[in-house]
């Protein structure tokens, strides 16, 4: 008996609904041309398009990891989406959804934090955007110092003068902002 396969039936980067049937126990993948085991599983599922079609996949041990968070009886939506390599070749993969999207399903699959996790994330984050703030006055301060010395009015000298001091009260009153928040 003749397969239909899903690879087969999809385009790339046309999303396509499709009905989780069953869901077979994993098998030991065999590579195609020797006929020798990987040492990788492969997850058989039945699958419905709309139409009614039934449809053979074989998930590979990443795509499972997303498979798994549907039931069978679900209503889904794929995208094969290709990507591109620096060396030329094209990697295809599939993208799962529900139909309403995948977003409250991964966030309820998410492992959670313990306090400490949380409060060293949090730390760091405070760090990060505390230093981003003083880098980003200090690359406009780049443009006002630059303005004070190409100043035909002053002298080169207190231009310079000028500059620093202006870069000094700035800089403090970064930090001090920085602090607050």
């Amino acid at each position: 008996m003749a397969f239909l396969y899903l690879k087969k039936q999809q385009q790339t980067n046309i999303p396509m609904r499709i009905k989780l049937c069953k869901r077979w126990p994993p098998t030991p993948e065999k590579d195609f041309t020797t006929k020798e085991p990987t040492g990788r599983n492969q997850y058989p599922y039945d699958l419905q398009d709309e139409r009614g079609t039934q449809l053979k996949h074989y998930a590979t041990e990443r795509e499972e990891e997303t498979l798994k968070l549907f039931k069978e009886g679900e209503t889904l939506q794929v995208v094969r989406q290709e990507q591109v390599k620096t060396d030329g070749k094209r990697i295809a993969y599939n993208v799962w959804t529900t139909v309403d999207g995948i977003e409250a399903r991964t966030a309820a699959a998410l492992p959670l934090r313990s306090n400490v996790q949380e409060v060293t994330h949090q730390k760091h984050q405070d760090s990060f955007e505390r230093e981003n703030k003083i880098k980003q006055i200090m690359i406009s301060l780049a443009g006002l110092t630059q303005a004070f010395i190409s100043n035909g009015k002053n002298s080169p000298q207190e231009a310079l003068d000028l500059a620093v001091s202006t870069r000094k009260m700035i800089i403090d009153k970064a930090i001090q902002l920085a602090n607050e928040s």
